[in-house]
This record gives C-alpha cells, structure tokens and sequence, in this order.
C-alpha cells in the first residue's frame, strides 16, 4: 500500500480540524526532496474561507524563501480583516504579534515563533 502526502491544499481546505491536517503536511513536507517539496505546495486549498486561504498563502510564501521553492503561481496576498490569533490567550497576544513570521504578520495572522516546528 503506497503512503499519499498531505498536499497544503488537502490540510487548509477546511476550517474544521485544519491543525491536525496542517501537522499531517508539515510532517510529510519536512521529509521531502525539493521536488517533491514543489508539488506539496503546487495547489491552493479548494475553499471560500478566507482564514484558510491566507495560511496558506502565508506558509506557502515561507517556505517558497526557506527552502529556494520555485515561486507557486497561485499565490495572492490575501490578508484578513481582523486579526486571527491561533493562540486565543489574552495574555499571550502581544508576544504572538512580536514573534509571528513576516510572513504571517502581514495576512494578520499572529502564531508562536515555533508554528511550523515538529518534533
């Protein structure tokens, strides 16, 4: 039985559960080749949902610079309207907005420096 990678399209086509999707490709995408790197990233998540949209917009560009990714030609700036912050402790908001990628910070969406980290 052949194992099938999470694409970033497949993990962020829903709000629901995005998180356990989204740790599903990082894993895949982190013990990839550059090629295949590529092709975890080639399709947009299929949704209205503007919140998915720029996460994957955000990480989608992130990566693209980390790891010299020819540029995916869906990539759009989508930025929200309100900030998103996937940490909803009030506390913990004004070091969200310091630690969050630039990448992620221009879409306003505010995550820990460690988001995309596994273990």
């Amino acid at each position: 039985m052949n194992y099938k990678k999470t694409t970033l399209g497949e993990a962020l086509r829903e709000y629901k559960n995005f998180q356990h999707r989204l740790n599903q490709f990082l894993d895949d995408f982190y013990s990839s080749d550059k090629i295949t790197k590529e092709m975890l990233l080639k399709e947009p998540p299929q949704t209205d949902d503007l919140k998915m949209l720029a996460i994957a917009d955000a990480i989608a560009t992130l990566f693209e610079k980390k790891y010299k990714l020819n540029r995916l030609n869906w990539n759009r700036s989508f930025a929200l309207d309100r900030a998103w912050f996937l940490i909803t402790i009030e506390k913990l908001k004004p070091t969200l907005i310091l630690q969050s990628p630039g990448e992620f910070r221009c879409r306003n969406i505010f995550v820990p420096l460690n988001y995309l980290d596994r273990i």
